[in-house]
Protein backbone atom coordinates (compact mmCIF):
# COMPACT_ATOMS: atom_id res chain seq x y z
CA UNK A 1 0.00 0.00 0.00
CA UNK A 2 1.29 3.60 -1.21
CA UNK A 3 1.84 5.91 1.98
CA UNK A 4 0.63 9.39 1.88
CA UNK A 5 1.11 12.07 3.96
CA UNK A 6 -0.66 15.22 4.44
CA UNK A 7 0.83 18.56 6.44
CA UNK A 8 -2.10 20.57 7.07
CA UNK A 9 -1.94 24.31 8.14
CA UNK A 10 1.85 24.74 7.60
CA UNK A 11 2.02 28.08 9.38
CA UNK A 12 5.34 28.21 9.21
CA UNK A 13 6.49 25.31 10.84
CA UNK A 14 9.37 23.09 9.68
CA UNK A 15 8.67 19.64 11.32
CA UNK A 16 7.34 18.30 8.33
CA UNK A 17 11.48 18.06 7.11
CA UNK A 18 11.87 15.76 9.70
CA UNK A 19 8.89 13.62 9.34
CA UNK A 20 9.26 12.95 5.61
CA UNK A 21 12.98 11.96 6.56
CA UNK A 22 11.38 9.21 9.17
CA UNK A 23 8.79 7.96 6.88
CA UNK A 24 9.74 7.99 3.56
CA UNK A 25 6.23 8.34 1.86
CA UNK A 26 5.74 7.63 -1.68
CA UNK A 27 3.63 10.76 -1.53
CA UNK A 28 3.54 14.07 0.62
CA UNK A 29 0.87 16.62 0.40
CA UNK A 30 0.66 20.35 1.97
CA UNK A 31 -2.77 21.57 2.01
CA UNK A 32 -1.79 25.71 2.71
CA UNK A 33 -1.88 28.38 4.99
CA UNK A 34 1.71 28.45 4.50
CA UNK A 35 2.13 32.48 5.58
CA UNK A 36 -0.41 31.90 8.86
CA UNK A 37 1.46 31.81 12.41
CA UNK A 38 1.15 33.81 15.37
CA UNK A 39 4.52 34.49 16.15
CA UNK A 40 6.99 33.41 13.19
CA UNK A 41 8.69 36.47 11.85
CA UNK A 42 7.70 37.00 8.04
CA UNK A 43 11.61 36.06 6.87
CA UNK A 44 10.74 32.69 8.81
CA UNK A 45 7.49 31.65 6.64
CA UNK A 46 9.00 33.04 3.46
CA UNK A 47 12.12 30.80 4.10
CA UNK A 48 10.17 27.49 5.09
CA UNK A 49 7.86 28.24 2.35
CA UNK A 50 10.88 28.07 0.06
CA UNK A 51 12.31 25.22 1.23
CA UNK A 52 8.64 23.28 0.67
CA UNK A 53 8.77 25.03 -2.48
CA UNK A 54 12.42 23.11 -3.18
CA UNK A 55 11.29 19.87 -1.65
CA UNK A 56 8.66 19.98 -4.29
CA UNK A 57 10.71 20.72 -6.93
CA UNK A 58 13.68 17.92 -6.06
CA UNK A 59 10.51 14.90 -5.69
CA UNK A 60 7.86 14.01 -8.34
CA UNK A 61 5.43 12.60 -5.23
CA UNK A 62 5.14 16.35 -3.78
CA UNK A 63 1.34 18.29 -4.48
CA UNK A 64 1.06 21.48 -2.98
CA UNK A 65 -2.40 22.98 -2.49
CA UNK A 66 -3.21 26.41 -1.89
CA UNK A 67 -6.09 28.18 -0.30
CA UNK A 68 -7.71 31.48 0.28
CA UNK A 69 -5.26 32.30 3.55
CA UNK A 70 -2.77 32.17 0.80
CA UNK A 71 -4.35 33.57 -2.12
CA UNK A 72 -5.25 36.52 -0.25
CA UNK A 73 -1.51 38.16 -0.93
CA UNK A 74 -2.33 37.99 -4.54
CA UNK A 75 -5.81 39.43 -4.45
CA UNK A 76 -5.75 41.21 -1.61
CA UNK A 77 -9.66 41.74 -1.47
CA UNK A 78 -9.97 38.56 -0.20
CA UNK A 79 -8.30 39.97 3.13
CA UNK A 80 -8.81 37.10 6.32
CA UNK A 81 -8.64 38.26 10.05
CA UNK A 82 -4.83 38.14 10.47
CA UNK A 83 -3.57 39.71 7.41
CA UNK A 84 -0.29 41.01 7.20
CA UNK A 85 0.53 43.92 5.78
CA UNK A 86 3.93 44.22 6.45
CA UNK A 87 4.20 41.23 5.29
CA UNK A 88 2.27 41.51 2.26
CA UNK A 89 4.35 42.25 -0.55
CA UNK A 90 6.89 39.63 0.05
CA UNK A 91 4.09 36.81 0.28
CA UNK A 92 3.15 37.92 -2.71
CA UNK A 93 6.31 37.43 -4.90
CA UNK A 94 7.44 33.94 -3.58
CA UNK A 95 3.76 32.99 -4.28
CA UNK A 96 3.19 34.45 -7.57
CA UNK A 97 7.24 33.20 -8.82
CA UNK A 98 5.43 29.39 -7.78
CA UNK A 99 2.07 29.75 -8.96
CA UNK A 100 2.27 27.37 -11.60
CA UNK A 101 3.28 24.45 -8.95
CA UNK A 102 0.07 24.75 -6.89
CA UNK A 103 -3.49 22.87 -7.12
CA UNK A 104 -6.42 23.99 -4.78
CA UNK A 105 -7.41 19.94 -4.90
CA UNK A 106 -5.85 16.81 -5.54
CA UNK A 107 -7.26 13.38 -6.05
CA UNK A 108 -5.83 10.32 -5.81
CA UNK A 109 -7.29 6.62 -4.44
CA UNK A 110 -10.83 7.92 -4.89
CA UNK A 111 -9.93 10.36 -1.72
CA UNK A 112 -10.19 14.53 -2.56
CA UNK A 113 -7.25 16.51 -0.72
CA UNK A 114 -8.76 19.92 0.09
CA UNK A 115 -7.10 22.54 2.02
CA UNK A 116 -9.39 21.94 5.09
CA UNK A 117 -10.22 17.77 4.85
CA UNK A 118 -9.65 14.60 3.10
CA UNK A 119 -13.40 13.33 1.51
CA UNK A 120 -14.10 9.93 0.36
CA UNK A 121 -15.22 9.95 -3.33
CA UNK A 122 -16.71 6.64 -2.68
CA UNK A 123 -19.05 7.47 0.60
CA UNK A 124 -18.67 11.05 1.04
CA UNK A 125 -17.04 10.80 4.80
CA UNK A 126 -15.25 13.45 5.55
CA UNK A 127 -11.89 13.93 7.45
CA UNK A 128 -11.31 17.21 9.39
CA UNK A 129 -8.06 18.16 9.05
CA UNK A 130 -6.24 19.79 12.18
CA UNK A 131 -3.46 22.13 12.09
CA UNK A 132 -0.45 21.00 14.18
CA UNK A 133 -0.81 17.03 13.43
CA UNK A 134 0.28 15.26 9.90
CA UNK A 135 -1.47 12.26 8.56
CA UNK A 136 -0.89 8.83 6.96
CA UNK A 137 -3.13 7.84 4.94
CA UNK A 138 -5.90 9.79 6.64
CA UNK A 139 -4.77 8.58 10.28
CA UNK A 140 -3.62 11.35 12.60
CA UNK A 141 -0.18 11.60 13.82
CA UNK A 142 1.56 13.17 16.87
CA UNK A 143 1.30 16.56 17.14
CA UNK A 144 4.69 18.33 16.23
CA UNK A 145 6.74 20.70 18.29
CA UNK A 146 8.23 23.52 16.72
CA UNK A 147 11.11 22.23 15.91
CA UNK A 148 9.75 18.86 14.36
CA UNK A 149 10.43 16.51 16.83
CA UNK A 150 7.56 14.32 18.04
CA UNK A 151 6.04 14.38 21.45
CA UNK A 152 6.06 12.02 23.63
CA UNK A 153 3.40 11.86 26.06
CA UNK A 154 2.68 9.75 29.24
CA UNK A 155 -0.68 10.82 30.87
CA UNK A 156 -1.41 9.77 33.99
CA UNK A 157 -3.89 7.66 34.40
CA UNK A 158 -7.65 8.61 35.65
CA UNK A 159 -8.42 9.65 39.22
CA UNK A 160 -11.76 9.58 40.66
CA UNK A 161 -13.97 12.33 39.91
CA UNK A 162 -13.67 15.28 43.21
CA UNK A 163 -15.50 18.10 44.15
CA UNK A 164 -15.47 21.12 46.35
CA UNK A 165 -17.75 22.41 48.70
CA UNK A 166 -18.08 26.77 48.37
CA UNK A 167 -20.49 28.16 50.44
CA UNK A 168 -22.39 25.18 51.20
CA UNK A 169 -22.51 24.20 46.95
CA UNK A 170 -20.74 21.25 45.33
CA UNK A 171 -18.40 22.60 42.69
CA UNK A 172 -16.48 20.56 40.33
CA UNK A 173 -13.55 21.81 38.34
CA UNK A 174 -12.93 20.14 35.12
CA UNK A 175 -9.97 20.33 32.31
CA UNK A 176 -10.41 18.31 29.73
CA UNK A 177 -7.37 17.23 27.66
CA UNK A 178 -5.91 14.63 24.51
CA UNK A 179 -3.66 11.74 24.81
CA UNK A 180 -1.65 14.31 23.03
CA UNK A 181 -0.85 16.68 25.83
CA UNK A 182 2.65 16.99 27.55
CA UNK A 183 2.75 15.06 31.09
CA UNK A 184 5.03 18.21 32.05
CA UNK A 185 1.72 20.73 31.05
CA UNK A 186 -0.92 18.04 33.21
CA UNK A 187 1.68 18.00 35.97
CA UNK A 188 2.58 22.10 36.47
CA UNK A 189 -1.62 22.70 36.10
CA UNK A 190 -2.33 20.00 38.89
CA UNK A 191 0.61 21.04 40.61
CA UNK A 192 -1.19 24.90 41.01
CA UNK A 193 -4.26 23.34 42.27
CA UNK A 194 -3.01 21.56 44.83
CA UNK A 195 -0.83 24.35 46.36
CA UNK A 196 -4.53 26.07 46.70
CA UNK A 197 -6.26 23.21 47.88
CA UNK A 198 -8.94 23.05 45.44
CA UNK A 199 -9.30 19.71 43.61
CA UNK A 200 -9.20 19.61 39.82
CA UNK A 201 -10.80 16.86 37.23
CA UNK A 202 -8.23 16.61 34.55
CA UNK A 203 -10.34 14.28 32.08
CA UNK A 204 -8.90 12.58 29.41
CA UNK A 205 -11.21 12.53 25.98
CA UNK A 206 -10.39 11.05 23.04
CA UNK A 207 -13.75 10.57 21.70
CA UNK A 208 -12.92 13.51 19.72
CA UNK A 209 -11.04 16.58 19.12
CA UNK A 210 -13.79 18.97 19.55
CA UNK A 211 -13.77 20.64 23.12
CA UNK A 212 -17.58 21.54 22.84
CA UNK A 213 -18.53 17.67 23.21
CA UNK A 214 -15.91 17.11 26.29
CA UNK A 215 -18.00 20.04 27.75
CA UNK A 216 -21.47 18.44 26.93
CA UNK A 217 -20.33 15.37 28.18
CA UNK A 218 -19.60 17.27 31.90
CA UNK A 219 -22.88 19.11 32.15
CA UNK A 220 -24.56 16.01 30.87
CA UNK A 221 -23.48 13.20 33.51
CA UNK A 222 -22.20 15.56 36.77
CA UNK A 223 -24.55 15.94 39.60
CA UNK A 224 -22.54 19.64 40.80
CA UNK A 225 -24.57 23.00 42.12
CA UNK A 226 -21.66 24.49 39.84
CA UNK A 227 -19.75 23.34 36.53
CA UNK A 228 -16.43 25.40 36.46
CA UNK A 229 -13.98 24.82 33.25
CA UNK A 230 -10.68 25.85 32.93
CA UNK A 231 -8.54 24.77 29.96
CA UNK A 232 -5.74 22.28 30.10
CA UNK A 233 -3.33 25.16 29.82
CA UNK A 234 -4.88 27.99 32.41
CA UNK A 235 -4.72 28.07 36.57
CA UNK A 236 -6.13 30.42 38.64
CA UNK A 237 -3.77 33.11 40.29
CA UNK A 238 -5.56 33.43 43.30
CA UNK A 239 -6.11 30.44 46.10
CA UNK A 240 -9.39 32.22 46.14
CA UNK A 241 -10.66 31.86 42.97
CA UNK A 242 -13.39 29.43 43.73
CA UNK A 243 -15.26 31.98 46.57
CA UNK A 244 -14.72 35.23 44.06
CA UNK A 245 -16.73 33.08 40.69
CA UNK A 246 -19.34 31.53 42.44
CA UNK A 247 -19.77 35.33 43.85
CA UNK A 248 -19.70 36.85 41.13
CA UNK A 249 -21.47 34.25 39.02
CA UNK A 250 -24.96 33.26 41.51
CA UNK A 251 -27.51 31.38 40.67
CA UNK A 252 -27.88 34.28 37.27
CA UNK A 253 -24.90 34.90 35.57
CA UNK A 254 -22.43 33.49 33.90
CA UNK A 255 -18.63 34.57 34.20
CA UNK A 256 -15.96 33.59 31.61
CA UNK A 257 -12.32 35.28 30.63
CA UNK A 258 -12.97 37.74 27.41
CA UNK A 259 -12.18 36.09 24.23
CA UNK A 260 -13.26 36.47 20.55
CA UNK A 261 -13.40 34.17 17.59
CA UNK A 262 -11.57 35.64 14.76
CA UNK A 263 -12.21 32.96 12.40
CA UNK A 264 -15.89 32.76 12.49
CA UNK A 265 -17.13 35.29 9.93
CA UNK A 266 -19.67 37.77 11.19
CA UNK A 267 -18.94 37.21 14.46
CA UNK A 268 -15.08 38.51 15.06
CA UNK A 269 -16.04 41.31 17.33
CA UNK A 270 -18.19 39.18 19.61
CA UNK A 271 -16.94 38.80 23.24
CA UNK A 272 -17.54 35.84 24.84
CA UNK A 273 -17.03 34.31 28.16
CA UNK A 274 -14.38 31.50 27.33
CA UNK A 275 -14.00 27.82 28.36
CA UNK A 276 -10.32 28.75 30.29
CA UNK A 277 -11.93 30.24 33.09
CA UNK A 278 -16.11 29.43 32.66
CA UNK A 279 -18.23 29.45 35.80
CA UNK A 280 -22.73 28.90 35.37
CA UNK A 281 -24.94 27.31 37.91
CA UNK A 282 -26.76 24.04 36.77
CA UNK A 283 -29.32 25.81 38.09
CA UNK A 284 -29.24 28.36 35.35
CA UNK A 285 -27.65 26.40 32.78
CA UNK A 286 -31.35 24.07 32.80
CA UNK A 287 -33.42 27.65 33.32
CA UNK A 288 -31.35 28.54 29.33
CA UNK A 289 -32.34 25.37 27.88
CA UNK A 290 -29.30 23.76 28.81
CA UNK A 291 -27.71 25.17 24.95
CA UNK A 292 -24.80 22.82 23.69
CA UNK A 293 -21.27 23.57 24.03
CA UNK A 294 -20.93 22.90 20.31
CA UNK A 295 -19.29 25.39 17.52
CA UNK A 296 -21.61 26.84 15.35
CA UNK A 297 -22.20 29.38 12.68
CA UNK A 298 -22.16 32.25 14.97
CA UNK A 299 -19.27 31.33 17.44
CA UNK A 300 -16.90 28.62 18.61
CA UNK A 301 -17.49 26.39 21.79
CA UNK A 302 -18.88 28.55 25.12
CA UNK A 303 -19.41 31.44 23.11
CA UNK A 304 -23.15 30.14 22.04
CA UNK A 305 -24.03 29.91 25.72
CA UNK A 306 -22.89 33.66 25.78
CA UNK A 307 -25.19 34.66 22.53
CA UNK A 308 -28.12 32.73 24.28
CA UNK A 309 -27.63 34.34 27.61
CA UNK A 310 -27.12 37.87 26.03
CA UNK A 311 -30.78 36.89 23.72
CA UNK A 312 -32.80 35.92 27.26
CA UNK A 313 -31.42 39.21 29.03
CA UNK A 314 -29.11 37.03 31.46
CA UNK A 315 -25.97 39.49 32.42
CA UNK A 316 -22.37 37.51 31.44
CA UNK A 317 -19.44 38.70 33.57
CA UNK A 318 -16.34 38.68 31.55
CA UNK A 319 -13.03 38.64 33.15
CA UNK A 320 -10.96 41.06 31.11
CA UNK A 321 -7.42 40.52 29.85
CA UNK A 322 -5.06 42.89 30.95
CA UNK A 323 -1.37 41.44 29.29
CA UNK A 324 0.16 38.61 28.25
CA UNK A 325 3.81 37.06 27.61
CA UNK A 326 3.56 37.26 23.87
CA UNK A 327 0.81 38.91 21.79
CA UNK A 328 -0.71 36.78 18.73
CA UNK A 329 -0.85 38.52 15.59
CA UNK A 330 -4.52 37.83 14.97
CA UNK A 331 -6.19 37.98 18.41
CA UNK A 332 -7.74 41.30 18.61
CA UNK A 333 -10.42 42.26 20.95
CA UNK A 334 -13.11 45.27 20.14
CA UNK A 335 -10.68 47.68 22.04
CA UNK A 336 -7.96 47.74 20.48
CA UNK A 337 -6.04 45.44 22.73
CA UNK A 338 -4.05 42.16 21.30
CA UNK A 339 -4.10 39.33 23.70
CA UNK A 340 -1.45 35.99 22.93
CA UNK A 341 0.00 33.31 24.41
CA UNK A 342 0.65 34.04 28.50
CA UNK A 343 -2.76 36.02 28.85
CA UNK A 344 -3.68 37.34 32.28
CA UNK A 345 -6.89 38.23 33.38
CA UNK A 346 -7.81 40.98 36.55
CA UNK A 347 -4.73 39.02 37.99
CA UNK A 348 -7.09 36.26 38.63
CA UNK A 349 -6.72 34.00 35.37
CA UNK A 350 -3.60 33.11 33.49
CA UNK A 351 -4.28 31.45 30.26
CA UNK A 352 -0.98 30.35 27.85
CA UNK A 353 -3.42 29.32 24.82
CA UNK A 354 -2.25 26.84 22.45
CA UNK A 355 0.15 24.81 24.55
CA UNK A 356 -0.88 21.81 22.40
CA UNK A 357 1.19 23.22 20.02
CA UNK A 358 4.32 25.66 21.37
CA UNK A 359 4.99 28.20 23.86
CA UNK A 360 4.98 25.48 26.74
CA UNK A 361 7.67 27.23 28.82
CA UNK A 362 5.47 29.90 29.27
CA UNK A 363 2.85 28.22 31.53
CA UNK A 364 5.06 25.82 33.23
CA UNK A 365 7.34 28.57 34.46
CA UNK A 366 4.36 30.24 35.45
CA UNK A 367 3.09 27.45 37.31
CA UNK A 368 6.42 27.55 39.43
CA UNK A 369 6.00 31.18 40.07
CA UNK A 370 2.38 30.57 41.69
CA UNK A 371 3.39 27.59 43.45
CA UNK A 372 7.01 29.13 44.68
CA UNK A 373 5.27 32.16 45.94
CA UNK A 374 1.90 30.78 47.64
CA UNK A 375 4.34 27.87 49.44
CA UNK A 376 6.40 29.96 51.46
Amino acid sequence: MKKTIVFPKNHGVTGWKHIVKKERPDRVIFTGNYFDSSNLMNEELVDNFLDIIKYANESKKVVLLIGRHDLQYLDTRLKIPGFREDGAQMFHEVIDANLHLFVQEYVEDDLIYRQDSIVSDIDSSLIQLIGGYYYINGVPKLLLEADGKPLIYQNQPQRPMEYNIVNGFKVGIYSGYMSNTLQSVLDAQRSVFDTFNIKLNQVLWTKSYLLGQFLNHIVDTEDVDFFVFFDIDSIPLKPNILEILIKMAGKNKIVGSEQVSVHVKGYEDHVFAAPSCFCISNELYNRMGRTRFDFTDRGDDTQELTHAAQEQGIDVIFLRYSHCEKPNYYWKLPNGKTYGYGSTYEDMVYHNFESRFSKVDYFIDKCKEIVEKYSK
